[in-house]
């Protein structure tokens, strides 16, 4: 009997779209997350937004692993104790709030957790880190971390830390990334490692020691399989479907 493919949740964005004088509301996903999940074996599957707690909680029982996606949001500078910046971008206090709990529920129980981009913000902020709310004003470089050109072709390279899971993955050394990002990562959140960098000395990837997988980067990953070095990003969700399979098997 052949096996189950393991179920990973994707956390989707949530826009407002008016018909006939209503605005209804749909849930975001990039189809190339989806696609290259199920590539790499899995059952995608995209995640609604609870309307309380005890549902989160119902959510992540139900998968074997979770993506929290990025998405055209911000994320709310009071959550780590400033004021907002005049460059602050939109606000999705629902989205940020899934975020936060499913970040917090995979910490506690050890459900496979992958950040991208925005995602990747979340997670650190629900760790108790923070950001810098825009790039351009706060943290000047000569990187350009918002890239004007089809995010699927790379934008500037990226360190990767021998020595970290995600070297394990991708490989130690220089990556290709793409780069479409105007808030990044501050200071770090509790027990949280750097497992990559920008020339400039940003943190573009994070990770957390002994856990399943608790992995985040700030580029899409999903949008490169057609750049130099592919199957290193490919590779990200390859090794999450493994996560999720192991965490499967387990239950």
């Amino acid at each position: 009997m052949q096996e189950q493919r393991p179920r990973i949740g994707i956390v989707p964005n949530v826009d407002l779209v008016p018909n006939r004088g209503i605005d209804y509301r749909r849930y975001v996903v990039y189809a190339e997350i989806a696609d290259r999940l199920y590539r790499a074996g899995a059952q995608p599957l995209i995640v609604p937004f609870p309307p309380d707690d005890e549902g989160v909680r119902s959510v992540a029982a139900s998968v074997d692993a979770i993506v929290l996606s990025g998405g055209a949001f911000d994320v709310d500078p009071r959550h780590y104790g400033e004021r907002p910046h005049a460059r602050l971008g939109t606000l999705k206090p629902d989205r940020t709030d899934l975020d936060f709990k499913l970040t917090r529920l995979a910490l506690g129980s050890g459900l496979p957790l992958l950040g991208l981009c925005g995602g990747m913000q979340s997670m650190n902020v629900a760790l108790g880190g923070s950001l810098f709310q825009d790039l351009l004003s706060q943290r000047p470089t000569a990187i350009e971390h918002v890239q004007q050109h089809n995010r699927r072709f790379p934008s500037h390279e990226v360190e990767v830390a021998a020595g970290t899971r995600l070297a394990g993955i991708c490989g130690a050394g220089r990556l290709e990334v793409n780069s479409t990002h105007h808030q990044g990562i501050k200071e770090l959140g509790r027990d949280l490692v750097a497992s990559a960098t920008a020339g400039d000395g940003l943190i573009e990837a994070f990770e957390l020691l002994g856990h399943p997988f608790f992995v985040a980067v700030q580029w899409h990953p999903e949008a490169l399989d057609e750049a130099p070095g592919a199957h290193r990003q490919v590779a990200l969700f390859t090794a999450l479907t493994a996560a999720a399979r192991e965490r499967a098997r387990a239950d």
